[in-house]
């Protein structure tokens, strides 16, 4: 027999090591960060891109309206 009252015995049993559950949990947790995270880089690579692109067409805008106004 074991010395002690049950409500000692049970609560030494509850610090057993994480169960499955929590552990699946954590890795889904920490898959959705890396995710958002790597979700997050690309879109900054995208605006990067874009932003240079509207730049661009911007400049060759501005050249273009130049180059007609010396004509006239």
């Amino acid at each position: 027999m074991h010395s002690g009252s049950p409500l000692r015995i049970a609560q030494t049993k509850t610090k057993a090591s994480p169960t499955p559950a929590v552990l699946v949990h954590f890795l889904m947790i920490l898959s959705a960060n890396w995710a958002y995270l790597k979700d997050a880089s690309h879109m900054h690579a995208y605006q990067d891109i874009k932003l240079k692109e509207e730049q661009e067409l911007l400049d060759i805008t501005t050249r273009s309206k130049e180059c007609l106004n010396t004509y006239t």
